[in-house]
């Protein structure tokens, strides 16, 4: 949310990214649209364009870099990047291999809180990872290193299943969320966590 702590009435804005027709807009909070963002050139040329339904599923506001996103899965032959309405990059890996970004937030002092989804089929076990990006690796470099927070895996007992959400209530404390997908023997779990203190 833009504008949420600067003690002026009336001038909020949700920050929504949308898969499949892929933009990013601002909105009210009472829903009514009020702006669509300019889209970063590089994500207008085909070898980054993102998927239909591998779009921008995560986006935050940094402190300093302004709004960023990233493709759930990139395009083949490259590497998992976030992105700026600017168009500065940074590139990353996932921690699994059918890793997807599905959540992105930006705590105050810079560093990134990344939200990671595996999964391949209902047969096999969900794997739910949350990862951090140093604001100084954000600073000084192209390539930043992940830096894994937790791993949730369905295999080993864990209950989280398509967690895709991701949002900071206030400090190091945090909801993520998860997408039934109208399957019947999928659940909506909200989940609510703090992040330790180093």
């Amino acid at each position: 949310m833009e504008n949420s702590t600067n003690g002026i009435r009336g001038d909020s804005r949700l920050i929504i990214s949308f898969e499949r027709h892929h933009r990013i807009e601002r909105y009210y909070p009472d829903g009514r649209w009020h702006s669509t963002l300019p889209f970063p050139s590089l994500l207008g040329q085909s070898d980054y364009r993102p998927k239909n339904n591998r779009g921008l599923e995560a986006v935050t506001l940094h402190p300093e870099y302004g709004i960023l996103t990233g493709p759930e899965t990139p395009r083949r032959h490259h590497a998992p990047y976030l992105i700026n309405t600017s168009g500065r990059t940074w590139q990353y890996r996932f921690q699994e291999a059918a890793g997807a970004l599905v959540g992105l937030e930006a705590l105050p002092n810079g560093d990134l809180i990344l939200l990671e989804r595996a999964y391949t089929s209902i047969f096999a076990p969900w794997v739910i990872t949350l990862n951090r990006v140093r604001a100084a690796d954000l600073a000084t470099a192209t390539t930043v290193p992940i830096e894994l927070i937790a791993r949730f895996d369905s295999g080993q007992g864990w209950l989280t299943q398509n967690i895709e959400g991701l949002t900071r209530h206030q400090g190091s404390h945090f909801f993520m969320v998860s997408d039934d997908g109208n399957m019947p023997w999928a659940q909506t779990q909200l989940i609510y966590f703090r992040l330790l203190s180093e």
